[in-house]
């Protein structure tokens, strides 16, 4: 991949890293700095606004109950086995894991040998995602290593708590205590304990939800393509 990318810059004008670690990762590739610009993913904002849908907070049983949500595939790279053991210490609320992946057997052997059976719901690959989004109270992603996941733009359009694990690309996003809280990665005990600040620190919650909805404009469709105008109209013609 990292060879086609080499050959194509030849032929490129301009390549866009959707992240400041997807162009560091480019350039030690050997692709000139100078023709990269680095511009983060848009969605649609549309999809996130007035989307609770409490009949579907019901039918997963979490009326009453604090929801945390990770969406992504169930590999390794994701930790989603660190998420579980950092969530059976948290003690109470429910977690809801978005997607599929090559590791969903082992990771429903882990909820049997945690006890996590009717706290733990495997929902699969849905289309509702932002629905999903709305009626949970926190979103928590505890990756390995990442570029720049489009679920973490979906969960700050979402305008949610939100934790993430101390990737490079996504500390671009998220700065500790002001719109999300950061967390060591492979570390279950510290991430159970954010888990548990967010639920029982109200006002901290509402405080990062607030900060982070300034923040949700920058990742519209609408400044995504605005700033691609912007440069196509400020490259020189060859």
């Amino acid at each position: 991949m990292f060879f086609i990318d080499w050959v194509l810059q030849r032929f490129s004008t301009k390549i866009i890293a959707v992240s400041e670690t997807v162009k560091e990762s480019l350039i030690r590739h050997r692709i000139s700095h100078n023709i990269i610009l680095t511009l983060p993913n848009g969605v649609d904002t549309s999809r996130y606004l007035n989307v609770r849908d409490e009949k579907l907070r019901r039918e997963l049983n979490a009326k009453n109950e604090f929801v945390y949500i990770f969406i992504g595939r169930l590999i390794e790279q994701k930790g989603v086995d660190v998420l579980l053991k950092a969530f059976v210490k948290v003690g109470s609320g429910l977690l809801l894991l978005v997607g599929d992946g090559v590791d969903k057997e082992k990771l429903l052997n882990l909820v049997d040998k945690l006890g996590l059976q009717g706290r733990v719901y495997f929902l699969g690959i849905r289309q509702d995602v932002p629905s999903l989004l709305a009626i949970s109270d926190c979103f928590v992603l505890p990756s390995r290593y990442e570029g720049l996941p489009i679920v973490l733009i979906e969960a700050i359009m979402s305008e949610m708590a939100i934790i993430i694990s101390d990737f490079e690309a996504g500390k671009e996003l998220i700065t500790d205590g002001e719109n999300g809280l950061i967390v060591p990665r492979e570390n279950p005990e510290i991430l159970a304990i954010a888990m548990r600040r967010i639920q029982e620190d109200e006002d901290l919650r509402n405080r990062l939800k607030i900060q982070i909805a300034l923040d949700a404009k920058k990742f519209s469709i609408k400044h995504h393509v605005d700033a691609l105008f912007h440069i196509s109209n400020n490259i020189s013609p060859v």
